[in-house]
C-alpha cells in the first residue's frame, strides 16, 4: 500500500515538473491531464502542494477563473488537513488574483489572512512577502501612507534574511510611493538598487520592471516641470522612450502579458504628452487588448481614460465620453480612488469641450473631493516621517555601541556649560527687567496720552457719519423690501406654473384603474377583519424635482395584450419633463401601428427623430430616452420585452435542491437608446420568456444604483440593488415598496438626490 501510494506521488511529481515547463503541449491538455491525476491522489499535505503548484501556474498563464477554481480545492483541503503553511500559500494566491483583477478589497482580505498564518508559524520569508503583496494592493487604491508602511517592514525583514534578490521588489515598490511623493532623487535611487540586482540575475521580468519604474520618475518629472540645469526636456523623452522601449522587448521575450500591457500604455503616454497623438492611440490600443484579454480591470479602467483624453485631442467628444464613462464604471466597481478621481477630472474635460459646463464644473467638483482624499499634507508627512524613521533605525542600529560611549562623554560636558550658562543668564536678565520697567512705564504714558487724543479725534468724525450712513440705510431697507416682494412673487408664479405641469405630465402617466385592471390585485381577509386588496404590482416613483423626466406609461395593444414602460427621458425637471411628454406620444401613436416590444419602439425612435429634426440645431436633437417596453399575454403566461440601455430582471422560485429559495435572472438589454444614435438604422432585439406562478419582474432607470450616498458617498450600483430586489421578492408587493423607499432614503441621508428614479414590479 505504501508502495502504491509513494509511486502514484512520484508520477504526480512528475506530471507538475514537466507539463509546465514544456512549451511543445498546449496548455488546456496539460491542466486536462493533471485533474486526472489529481482524481487518484490521496487528500494528504502533498496533494495541497500539487494543486498550489498548479494555481500559480495558472494565475501566471493569466487565466484567473481557472486558478481560483483550483484555489478553492486547495484551501478546503488545507483547512480539513489542519495544514496551514498549505493555507497560507493559498490564499496569497488567491490575493495575488483579485489584486491583477482589481478587486482590492478581497485581495486584501486573502493577503492578510495569509499574512496572520505565516506570522503564527514565525515563517520570516512568508512574512515578508506578505507584506510586501500588501503594500502593492494598497498603493493600487491609493493609499500611500499604508503602502509605504508595509513595504519598509518587508525590506526590514529581507535584510535581516540577507535575500538579496527578494530586496528588489521592495525597493520598486518603496520608490513608487516615493515617486508619487514627488521625490524622485530619492526614487531613483531605490529604482536603480534594484535595476542592478536584476542585470546581475538576468531575470527578463524584473529588468523590464526596473526599466518601467525608472521611466516612470523621468516622465512624472515632466509632468511636473521639473527642473535640473544639466537634464533638458528633451532629453527626459528621449530617457522615458529608451527606458519603456526596453521594457517593453523584456516582456515580450518572456511572454509576460501584465507587463507588456504596462509598458504599450507607458509609451502611449509619452506619445500623448509628446503631441503625437495617433502613436498614442495605437500604443493604447494594443494595450487594451491584452488587458481585456488577461482581464485586468484596474488597467482597463487607466487604458480606456487614457484613450478618452487621445479622442479629445482628435477633437472626437464622442469617443472620448464612451471611453472615460466606461473607465469611471470601472473604477467605481474596483474601488481604485486614484482611478475615480483622474476619471471624474477626464469628464469634466470632456464636457467643457462638449460647452456642457454645468456637468463639467459638477464633475470637476467630484474630482476634486477625491484628489483631497488622496493627495494631503499629513499623507504626504507620515509617508515622508517613515522613510527617514527607517533610515535612522537602520543606521542608529550600527553605531549603537559607539554613540553610548559618546552620548556619556558629552553629558558630562553639557551639564558643566549648562551651570555656568544659567548663572551668566541670571546676571543679565536682572539688569535687563530693570530697563524695562524704566522704559515700559514712559512708553505707556505717552501711548495713553494718544490714545485720549485720538479718540477724542473719532468720535467726533463717528457722530457725523453715523447720521449719513443712517439715512442710507433707511432707503436701502426701502429698497430691499421691494425687491424682497418680486423676488416672492416670481417665485410663486414659478412654483405655480411648475406645479401645473406636474399634473399635466401625471395625466400621461399609467393610472391606477388600467394597472389594477390588467396586472391585478388579489383579495385577502384574516379572522375578525375586513376583506382587503392587495395589489400585485408597485410604482416606485420618485421624480429629483416636482417634475420628471421618468416615466411610467401603459395600454391595451390592438391584439388585446397588455404593454407596461419604465423609461428615463433625456434631462430631468421642466426639460426632462416635456421630452417624457413627447417620448408618450410617440409611444401612444406606434401602438396604433405595431404590437410586438421590438417594433413599437422602433416606430417610437423614427417618430422622435421626426419630431425632434425640427428643433433648430444643425444635427437634428439627438435626446430620446433609455426605456424597457413589456408585453404581457391575456393569461400573464407569456412576456415579451424589447429594451434600450435598461436592464429587465425576474426573481423566480429556485426548485432546485440544495439552493436558495429564490434566483434572480437578469435580461441584458440593446446598447442604444430610442432616440437618434450611431445606431439607430438598427432594430431593436425582442426577448421572450415562459412565465410561471409567483414569478417577479422587475424594470427600473438607472436613478437608483446611480444615487450617491452610503458611508463613504459612493454610488448605490445595480451590483447591490440585485441583491436588495432578492431579498424582498418573497415580500407583498406593497411593502416591497416600503422597502425600497426606506433603503433609498436611508442610502441617500443628506446627499442631494442626483437623478429621477423610477422601479415597477409586478407579480405573477
Amino acid at each position: 500500500m505504501k508502495l502504491n501510494r509513494f509511486i502514484l506521488l512520484l508520477i504526480a511529481y512528475l506530471f507538475c515538473s514537466t507539463f509546465w515547463t514544456q512549451e511543445e503541449y498546449v496548455f488546456s491538455k496539460e491542466i486536462d491531464s493533471t485533474i486526472k491525476v489529481l482524481k487518484i491522489l490521496p487528500p494528504d499535505t502533498n496533494k495541497v502542494l500539487i494543486i498550489n503548484n498548479v494555481v500559480d501556474k495558472l494565475w501566471k498563464k493569466s487565466q484567473f477563473d481557472s486558478a481560483l477554481v483550483y484555489a478553492k480545492m486547495s484551501y478546503e483541503l488545507s483547512k480539513e488537513l489542519d495544514f496551514p503553511k498549505g493555507t497560507g500559500n493559498v490564499l496569497t494566491s488567491i490575493g495575488i488574483v483579485y489584486a491583477i483583477k482589481g478587486d482590492y478589497p478581497k485581495a486584501i482580505n486573502s493577503m492578510q489572512d495569509a499574512l496572520d498564518i505565516f506570522v503564527s508559524l514565525n515563517d520570516k520569508p512568508k512574512i515578508a512577502s506578505a507584506y510586501n503583496n500588501l503594500g502593492n494592493i494598497f498603493e493600487k487604491q491609493g493609499n500611500y501612507k499604508k503602502a509605504l508602511e508595509h513595504h519598509l517592514k518587508s525590506l526590514k525583514l529581507k535584510e535581516e534574511l540577507g535575500d538579496t534578490l527578494s530586496m528588489v521588489s521592495s525597493y520598486n515598490n518603496i520608490g513608487i510611493v516615493l515617486k508619487y511623493e514627488g521625490n524622485f532623487e530619492k526614487a531613483l535611487e531605490y529604482y536603480h538598487k534594484s535595476l542592478e540586482i536584476n542585470l546581475k540575475s538576468q531575470k527578463s521580468k524584473s529588468i523590464a520592471q526596473s526599466y518601467t519604474n525608472i521611466g516612470g520618475v523621468y516622465q512624472e518629472m515632466i509632468v511636473s516641470n521639473y527642473h535640473n540645469d544639466t537634464i533638458s526636456k528633451n532629453k527626459l523623452y528621449e530617457i522615458c522612450l529608451d527606458n519603456y522601449l526596453k521594457a517593453l522587448e523584456m516582456s515580450q521575450k518572456e511572454d509576460n502579458k501584465v507587463g507588456e500591457s504596462i509598458a504599450l500604455n507607458n509609451l502611449a503616454s509619452i506619445f500623448y504628452m509628446m503631441g503625437n497623438y495617433n502613436a498614442a492611440l495605437d500604443y493604447n490600443m494594443q494595450a487594451l487588448k491584452i488587458r481585456e484579454q488577461i482581464g485586468d480591470k484596474s488597467g482597463i479602467s487607466g487604458t480606456k481614460a487614457n484613450l478618452s483624453q487621445v479622442y479629445l485631442k482628435l477633437n472626437k467628444k464622442e469617443e472620448a465620453k464612451s471611453y472615460i464613462s466606461e473607465s469611471l464604471s470601472l473604477a467605481l466597481e474596483i474601488g481604485a480612488k486614484d482611478r475615480i478621481k483622474n476619471s471624474y477630472k477626464i469628464i469634466s474635460e470632456v464636457d467643457s469641450a462638449s460647452e456642457n459646463y454645468k456637468d463639467a464644473y459638477l464633475n470637476y467638483k467630484l474630482y476634486t473631493k477625491y484628489l483631497d482624499s488622496l493627495v494631503n499634507e499629513e499623507n504626504t508627512i507620515n509617508t515622508t516621517q517613515m522613510q527617514m524613521q527607517f533610515e535612522f533605525d537602520k543606521k542608529a542600529a550600527e553605531d549603537s555601541v559607539l554613540n553610548a560611549n559618546l552620548q556619556a562623554i558629552q553629558k558630562a560636558e553639557i551639564e558643566k556649560q549648562n551651570a555656568e550658562i544659567e548663572r551668566k543668564e541670571a546676571e543679565i536678565n536682572s539688569k535687563r527687567n530693570q530697563q524695562y520697567a524704566l522704559f515700559g512705564g514712559l512708553l505707556l504714558f505717552l501711548i495713553f496720552s494718544g490714545f485720549i487724543y485720538n479718540r477724542f479725534r473719532v468720535t467726533r468724525k463717528q457722530n457725523r457719519l453715523i447720521e449719513v450712513q443712517k439715512k442710507q440705510v433707511e432707503q436701502k431697507n426701502i429698497l430691499v423690501e421691494k425687491a424682497h416682494s418680486e423676488i416672492s412673487e416670481k417665485n410663486r408664479e414659478i412654483l405655480d406654473s411648475i406645479n401645473y405641469a406636474e399634473r399635466i405630465q401625471r395625466s400621461f402617466l399609467a393610472s391606477k384603474d388600467i394597472l389594477d385592471k390588467y396586472l391585478g390585485v388579489t383579495s385577502s381577509s384574516d379572522i375578525g377583519e375586513e376583506s382587503r386588496s392587495e395589489p400585485n404590482y408597485f410604482v416606485f416613483f420618485k421624480p429629483k424635482d416636482v417634475v420628471s423626466g421618468d416615466f411610467y406609461w401603459a395600454s391595451e395593444l390592438n391584439n388585446g395584450n397588455f404593454s407596461f414602460c419604465c423609461a428615463d427621458s433625456t434631462g430631468h425637471g421642466v426639460p426632462g419633463a416635456i421630452m417624457s411628454i413627447l417620448n408618450i406620444t410617440c409611444l401612444e401613436k406606434a401602438i396604433e401601428k405595431e404590437t410586438e416590444p421590438h417594433l413599437i419602439l422602433g416606430e417610437t425612435r423614427k417618430l422622435i427623430i421626426e419630431r425632434l429634426k425640427k428643433d433648430g440645431s444643425i444635427e437634428g436633437g439627438k435626446d430620446g430616452m433609455d426605456c424597457s417596453l413589456l408585453v404581457l399575454n391575456s393569461n400573464k403566461t407569456q412576456l415579451k420585452f424589447a429594451s434600450a440601455n435598461n436592464p429587465i430582471f425576474i426573481v423566480r422560485k429556485n426548485i432546485e435542491p440544495q439552493t436558495t429559495n429564490f434566483e434572480l435572472i437578469e435580461f441584458k438589454p440593446d446598447k442604444m437608446p430610442v432616440g437618434k444614435h450611431d445606431k439607430d438604422h438598427m432594430p431593436f432585439t425582442i426577448q421572450t420568456v415562459e412565465l410561471k406562478p409567483g414569478d417577479v419582474i422587475y424594470t427600473l432607470t438607472d436613478g437608483f444604483p446611480d444615487q450617491f450616498g452610503g458611508e463613504k458617498g459612493k454610488k448605490y450600483m445595480i451590483k447591490k440593488l440585485k441583491s436588495f430586489l432578492l431579498s424582498i421578492a418573497h415580500l407583498p408587493m406593497k411593502e416591497q415598496h416600503s422597502k425600497l423607499n426606506e433603503e433609498f432614503s436611508n442610502w441617500k441621508g443628506e446627499n442631494e438626490q442626483v437623478d429621477d428614479v423610477c422601479i415597477i414590479g409586478v407579480r405573477i
